[in-house]
């Protein structure tokens, strides 16, 4: 739901345009006015921007070298692996991240770095440092885009009712009405007959904040129902930083358990011979212990990213959650399974 207002003004063309160098931004409850970056090119979050400084480090990205932090991110939407959401929660969790991310399309896996920032750490979150995420569709983002402003601001029009979730870009003297993602009302309707009420009665303070998160991330789709599944691969050992760690430490702290056959990918490191590898003390340590969270959750000892190898692979016509991107392509070509990236 995307409203445009005023008419468009005839500007140059622009692939990629890069806003000031040197960041300018004013905010209030109710306003943001930053730099923007633009580029008609998606971004992995993962191995394109570093965490620790929020500067695009994907050499082939025409954002490269520039800096996200308390930008405004014009971009038609993330790419690359279900990671990115984990790149996001760092960022959030640094204070590097940007004020907004303005993308062509919904893009489910930033948003989920985003949302278990604010479920999972809100109270450690630096101020103001989760991102407005919102989606404009393919003229309103092409505009933007040609018009290439160095400022852009973003009014918040309502937190209840109607308007609850809704922004207005202004660029000049055009205004683009649509709704922050992290903002959208819960579509979920949950079936008594398919065991979920069930479950919410029967749960853990760990099952309960991961249901929540689940019902944001699913509003973004606009997803109305959960489906029984009988195995899930979980992409998200790889060390990224201490929020990634934390996250599944605080799953176990509050007693999480996995409900059905869980594999896990591969560490960042080799578990038992890192020191042969020469790989750093402080990384092995960090990397041993996100396995470790996972595996007091209940997971496989696995550390696999070809799950579909191991006996606990699934069967043809089978539900399944799986990261790992060749593993989702095996898994709905060859096994024919069906998991959901």
């Amino acid at each position: 739901q995307v409203q445009k207002q005023t008419a468009k003004r005839q500007t140059p063309n622009a692939v990629s345009v890069a806003g000031l160098s040197q960041a300018t931004m004013s905010s209030s409850n109710e306003t943001i006015t930053c730099n923007a970056l633009y580029s008609t090119v998606g971004i992995s979050f993962w191995g394109g921007i570093d965490p620790l400084s929020g500067k695009v480090i994907d050499q082939t990205h025409p954002l490269h070298g520039e800096c996200i932090t308390d930008k405004i991110l014009c971009i038609p939407s993330g790419r690359g692996s279900c990671t990115g959401s984990q790149v996001m929660l760092e960022l959030i969790l640094n204070g590097k991240g940007p004020r907004a991310i303005i993308l062509r399309s919904p893009d489910s896996i930033l948003c989920t770095g985003a949302i278990v920032a604010e479920e999972f750490f809100g109270d450690e979150c630096p101020a103001m440092a989760v991102p407005i995420i919102c989606a404009v569709g393919d003229d309103n983002f092409a505009q933007l885009v040609d018009d290439g402003r160095d400022l852009l601001t973003i009014k918040i029009m309502g937190e209840e009712g109607d308007n609850e979730g809704n922004i207005c870009i202004q660029s000049g003297g055009d205004e683009i009405i649509t709704k922050d993602l992290l903002k959208l009302k819960d579509t979920l309707e949950l079936d008594a007959n398919n065991n979920d009420v069930d479950y919410l009665n029967q749960s853990s303070p760990a099952a309960e904040l991961a249901l929540r998160t689940v019902r944001r991330v699913a509003s973004i789709s606009g997803a109305k129902e959960l489906i029984p599944i009988t195995s899930a691969h979980i992409d998200a050992v790889t060390y990224i930083g201490p929020g990634g760690l934390k996250f599944a430490q605080k799953l176990v702290q509050l007693g999480g358990k996995v409900k059905v056959n869980t594999t896990l990918n591969s560490q960042s490191c080799d578990r038992r011979r890192w020191k042969q590898l020469g790989i750093d003390a402080s990384l092995a340590e960090n990397a041993n212990s996100v396995g470790d969270a996972y595996l007091q959750l209940g997971c496989e000892m696995s550390f696999t990213c070809a799950p579909y190898l191991l006996p606990s692979k699934p069967k043809k016509g089978e539900n399944i959650i799986w990261g790992e991107s060749n593993a989702v392509v095996f898994s709905n070509s060859d096994i024919c399974a069906t998991s959901y990236r």
